[in-house]
């Protein structure tokens, strides 16, 4: 399989678990929303508010970028921070003893925080994967067109 095959099934898979994030959160707002007020996040209503109708256009904006090919190195770096920024969330959980219920729908319902976690550090490799096979592509397509 080519490098640039990979790319694209890297990015898709990508651009399916933000969108679908995105969306999962703007469908169960309240929950989310309700979720932010709760320790360890303990947000006052206004700002979980906020939190909770930004993140999800964040991650939307996130698998936008990811599918315009002049945005999409940005769009992979976006991704690896936010996969970080939401493992780290998890190890604040992990570390307060909070059993929050996670406000994902369908697929990632029933996973547990664990899971939760495992799951972010295969995408961060993943991310981590596809932003390195990107820059390489990008290197040899300059070399072929300067020579």
């Amino acid at each position: 399989m080519s490098r640039k095959r990979v790319i694209e099934i890297m990015v898709a898979l990508l651009i399916l678990l933000f969108a679908y994030t995105g969306v999962s959160k703007l469908l169960d707002y309240t929950l989310f929303k309700n979720m932010l007020r709760l320790p360890p996040w303990s947000f006052p209503a206004t700002i979980a508010g906020y939190i909770a109708a930004l993140l999800p256009a964040g991650l939307l904006s996130i698998a936008i970028m990811l599918l315009i090919p002049s945005l999409r190195l940005k769009g992979l770096w976006l991704s690896l921070f936010t996969l970080l920024a939401f493992t780290v969330a998890i190890a604040i959980l992990f570390l307060s003893g909070a059993s929050l219920p996670c406000s994902c729908n369908g697929v990632f319902a029933g996973m547990s925080w664990e899971w939760h976690a495992l799951f972010n550090a295969a995408f961060i490799l993943l991310t981590i994967i596809t932003i390195g096979l990107y820059k390489l592509e990008r290197w040899f397509i300059q070399q072929t067109t300067s020579a």
